[in-house]
């Protein structure tokens, strides 16, 4: 029986987001043990979400709707960075300095994705 892997090679940005997703489910897990059940709610649905956007636009119906779900995952990142800075000054929440420091390449690679996306659509 073949080993089951949610990690593509040749795709940096999903694989990033996998292992978030997974450090997200992990960190809502904590929050939920303080009874923080409203922000980890809020921080489960923004940090999953970016990893479920990336991965749709890997079978987009077009290039538009590549670049749609590329940029919503780029909203939910937003999101998600702020629920974790909130997390990061609110007194007595776990640190989620580690989850904002993965986040960073997600966004930068995200940006960059869109961009490229862009430009080839309008070079046609």
């Amino acid at each position: 029986m073949e080993e089951l892997t949610p990690y593509q090679p040749d795709n940096p940005l999903l694989n990033l987001s996998f292992d978030f997703a997974v450090a997200v489910i992990a960190f809502c897990k904590e929050l939920r043990a303080i009874r923080e059940f409203e922000m980890s709610h809020q921080l489960f649905k923004s940090g999953t979400s970016i990893h479920a956007q990336i991965r749709e636009a890997q079978h987009p119906a077009s290039r538009a709707d590549f670049v749609n779900k590329l940029k919503t995952g780029q909203k939910e990142a937003c999101e998600t960075e702020g629920w974790l800075f909130m997390c990061l000054y609110a007194p007595g929440y776990p640190d989620p300095r580690t989850l904002l420091h993965r986040l960073d390449p997600i966004q930068r690679l995200l940006t960059s994705s869109i961009e490229t996306a862009r430009r080839n659509n309008s070079s046609k």
